[in-house]
């Protein structure tokens, strides 16, 4: 038994069991073994001593109260008399013993069997003593257990309590009561939450803290497009760490603001897009151009546990890791290009919508001057026409495919120089990267 003990202690972390599980489980089995090693010593004591013993006195007590029935050897239609006890005894002899074990170690103390001898006595007096030891260390771990049971009972429950008497100060309705009810209950999660981030992988060595990380959180670094070449490295556990948890109630407006959000647990709709759990948005809050970034309203479906990183907080993680935010800042590069053309594309369109209304008038047909004249192809013609030339053609199929044949390959010239431009901007920096490394390798050998 001794080594059994010892052996769970071993391997007690390969059973997928809560503290407060293990704890239940060694108490009852201590208490149970307990229970069995006293229920046969004494009836070992009943079974094999000479003279009256409490068995005994225990057959003779149920004979008189007319229980024959209760001790197969009082049975004496069978033949058997007292005294004569068979094999088939045993199971009432035990379970006899284990109820003189079980008032006698809660200290209930029936009274209905009592010690005849000596050696009765003594075992009792033992079993008196160290059954009040065990008792008392198996309800000391029990309220232990209930007490630790849940790291955030005490703060929750002081925080219902506060809620309660300003419910009755304020005199709140009925439904903002049970609405800040409810919205506290969902909160103990995102605590626990928290409780994880700063408490657990906080304490962790790096290599231990990145795996866990990864295991964590591995799900939603992919949706965010500029942190897939990051993820696993300590940067990825330091920006962990920077998210602050939050929590919305349902139909709850969020505003797009200079965030990331990920979502923990809920529904929401961002946009025309149903998110759910491990879903980001407000990727782009790289930008600081707020005429860049996509505004789209966010509604919460349900109850909403999400995670939260400012921009201040990543620029603060940043700063402690050169190489991610070379990184981070490629990708802000790229984002903002690719977001400039576009919106200078709408803007260049919202332009050309203006000249041709204004141009045009209300009524007026679109000739093919005007619309070669807009998309910058002349087949010939001038790129400024007169008014009665424009006004005496129309636009044909002909000069409608090739005004997009135009557009395509103004397109496609674009795509090109981008790229070009994208290669030689990647090998600056890693002109710029050697040139540092050289240097550093220089001034370590020194």
């Amino acid at each position: 038994m001794v080594r059994l003990k010892r052996i769970l202690k071993r391997y007690m972390y390969d059973i997928n069991l809560t503290f407060t599980q293990r704890a239940v489980a060694n108490s009852g089995i201590t208490f149970l073994v307990s229970l069995h090693i006293m229920s046969c010593v004494w009836a070992t004591l009943g079974n094999y001593q000479d003279g009256d013993d409490w068995l005994s006195q225990l057959i003779r007590l149920k004979t008189k109260e007319g229980g024959a029935n209760f001790y197969p050897a009082l049975d004496t239609r069978n033949g058997v008399g007292l005294g004569k006890r068979t094999g088939e005894d045993s199971v009432v002899t035990y379970v006899t013993s284990i109820y003189f074990a079980l008032y006698t170690l809660s200290g209930i103390g029936y009274g209905d069997i009592n010690p005849a001898t000596v050696p009765e006595y003594l075992f009792l007096i033992l079993l008196m003593l160290g059954g009040s030891l065990i008792w008392c260390t198996v309800i000391g771990e029990m309220v232990s257990v209930m007490k630790h049971a849940n790291l955030d009972e005490v703060s929750h429950k002081e925080t219902m309590d506060a809620l309660l008497l300003m419910s009755r100060e304020y005199n709140f309705s009925r439904k903002l009561k049970m609405r800040l009810k409810e919205y506290f209950l969902q909160w103990r999660t995102t605590t626990r939450t928290n409780f994880v981030q700063e408490k657990v992988m906080a304490r962790m060595s790096s290599e231990l803290a990145i795996q866990l990380a990864h295991v964590l959180h591995r799900r939603w670094f992919d949706g965010i497009w500029w942190l897939r070449n990051v993820s696993r490295t300590t940067f990825m556990v330091q920006l962990t760490l920077a998210f602050d948890p939050m929590l919305y109630c349902p139909n709850e407006n969020i505003r797009t603001t200079d965030r990331l959000y990920v979502i923990q647990r809920g529904l929401c709709v961002h946009g025309r897009q149903l998110l759910t759990k491990d879903k980001c948005w407000g990727v782009d809050m790289l930008l600081t151009q707020d005429h860049l970034r996509v505004s789209l309203t966010t509604v919460s479906i349900t109850y909403l546990h999400v995670l939260y990183l400012t921009r201040d907080a990543l620029q603060k993680t940043l700063e402690r890791f050169p190489r991610e935010q070379e990184l981070v800042r490629k990708a802000y590069r790229t984002l903002c290009f690719i977001r400039g053309v576009v919106w200078k594309a709408r803007q260049y369109q919202r332009m050309m919508a203006q000249r041709q209304g204004s141009h045009l008038g209300s009524g007026s047909v679109l000739t093919e001057g005007d619309f070669m004249n807009r998309l910058g192809a002349t087949d010939g013609q001038e790129r400024t026409l007169r008014p009665s030339q424009a006004l005496a053609s129309r636009a044909t199929t002909g000069h409608i495919s090739k005004a997009i044949r135009s557009a395509q390959d103004m397109i496609t010239d674009l795509d090109k120089n981008l790229k070009e431009r994208l290669a030689k901007v990647d090998e600056k920096v890693n002109d710029a990267q050697e040139i540092v490394g050289s240097i550093l390798r220089s001034r370590k050998s020194r």
